[in-house]
């Protein structure tokens, strides 16, 4: 992506985020989308597209979308966290567990 591509994901997730604070969970989840189809790839986004699926119920969809970000990089922590969240929520606590296990880094040896 060129450095004017990059610019353009970063104002999706600012106007996004300002979006949050406006509580317009619609607009921020279409914002969102729209900045994420520009580069699939951006963690910060994809978790902050799932917190606000989440906060709207849309458990399923949450799910989908962070593993969407974990098939772009698998190596990253961060969509872990909330995967272990809606896990636990659904009293799926075995796998909350796994996914918590995912997000720490390898113990040194």
């Amino acid at each position: 992506m060129k450095a004017g591509g990059q610019v353009l994901v970063t104002c999706y997730l600012f106007l996004a985020r300002t979006l949050m604070l406006e509580n317009k969970q619609d607009d921020v989840i279409a914002t969102f989308r729209t900045g994420l189809k520009l580069k699939p790839g951006m963690t910060v986004a994809r978790c902050d597209l799932a917190a606000a699926l989440f906060s709207t119920g849309r458990c399923r969809e949450t799910e989908t979308s962070l593993e969407t970000g974990l098939a772009h990089d698998a190596t990253e922590p961060e969509p872990h966290c909330p995967l272990a969240m809606d896990a636990a929520m659904q009293g799926q606590y075995l796998r909350a567990g796994q996914q918590c296990a995912e997000a720490l880094p390898a113990p040194c040896s």
